[in-house]
């Protein structure tokens, strides 16, 4: 990791973001999503990542490498939700600033994983 950039991975087939049900007016987070949000989180903490130091301002780009079992992989823009809302409050404040994204889908049925590299730009957006 340098100081501008963050890798890590998480083991197991990946988990694509699932929408929230709303009950009665309380939104509901399906079980899912929490343990793979968490999973990000720890992982992200595990190779570097600091609460404290939080950033409000700068811009980021997010690369998501999902690494399935088999052939039946997830939608990428879903894949992209989970790493960008566990990461906030994390790595930076708002996923809003993420403002560059990209994802692939590839097969390893020995390995299945996410990979996921966040870089923060340099002013202008590079």
């Amino acid at each position: 990791m340098t100081a501008h950039e963050l890798r890590y991975a998480v083991p197991g087939r990946p988990v694509s973001w699932q929408r929230s049900a709303v009950v009665n007016g309380r939104t509901l987070t399906p079980h899912a999503n929490r343990i793979a949000k968490d999973a990000h989180r720890y992982a992200a903490i595990a190779a570097g990542a600091r609460v404290q130091s939080c950033d409000a301002q700068g811009a980021y780009e997010l690369h998501v490498t999902a690494h399935y079992p088999d052939n039946r992989h997830g939608d990428s823009d879903r894949l992209l939700g989970l790493p960008m809302d566990a990461l906030e409050g994390l790595v930076y404040k708002s996923d809003r600033q993420v403002v560059k994204v990209s994802c692939e889908r590839r097969t390893d049925r020995l390995n299945p994983r996410v990979e996921v590299v966040v870089r923060k730009l340099q002013e202008g957006g590079r």
